[in-house]
C-alpha cells in the first residue's frame, strides 16, 4: 500500500464515520453498543466534526510527494491510531463497547497502523 492509498482509504473511513456521527449520533452510538442521551450526543457530534477534519488532511494530502513530509504524516497517523486501538482495548475491558463496536475499532485502526507501520519501515523504491 502506498501513500496515496493509505491517505484516500483514512479520508474515506473517516468521513463515512464523521458523517455519520454528526448526523445520526443516537445510531452510531447504539451501532457500537453505547446508550445515547443529550450530552453524549453532542460529545458524538464534536467526534463527528473531528473525524471530518482528520478526512479533509488525508484527502488533501494525498498528493504529497515529498518523503520527509509523507513520512511525518505516516507517523502522526500510526501514532493516532495505535492510540485508538489502545482505546477500543479499554472499551472492551470495561464493557463499553458491543461486539460490532470492538470488530469495527480493531479492524479499522488495526488497519490504519499496519498501513502507515508499513510505510514507515519499507525502503523507497530507486527510479
Amino acid at each position: 500500500m502506498n501513500f496515496r492509498e493509505i491517505q484516500v482509504l483514512h479520508a474515506l473511513v473517516a468521513l463515512v464515520f464523521g458523517l455519520f456521527a454528526l448526523l445520526e449520533p443516537a445510531s452510531m452510538l447504539s451501532f457500537f453498543g453505547m446508550t445515547s442521551g443529550h450530552e453524549i450526543d453532542l460529545v458524538a457530534r464534536f467526534f463527528g466534526v473531528e473525524l471530518l477534519a482528520v478526512s479533509l488532511i488525508s484527502w488533501y494530502t494525498r498528493e504529497i510527494n515529498e518523503k520527509p513530509a509523507q513520512m511525518a504524516i505516516a507517523r502522526a497517523f500510526a501514532i493516532a491510531s495505535i492510540f485508538g486501538i489502545l482505546t477500543t482495548f479499554i472499551g472492551v475491558l470495561t464493557g463499553v463497547l458491543n461486539i460490532a463496536g470492538s470488530i469495527a475499532g480493531f479492524s479499522l485502526y488495526g488497519i490504519l497502523t499496519l498501513g502507515y507501520f508499513f510505510l514507515l519501515v519499507s525502503k523507497p523504491k530507486r527510479s
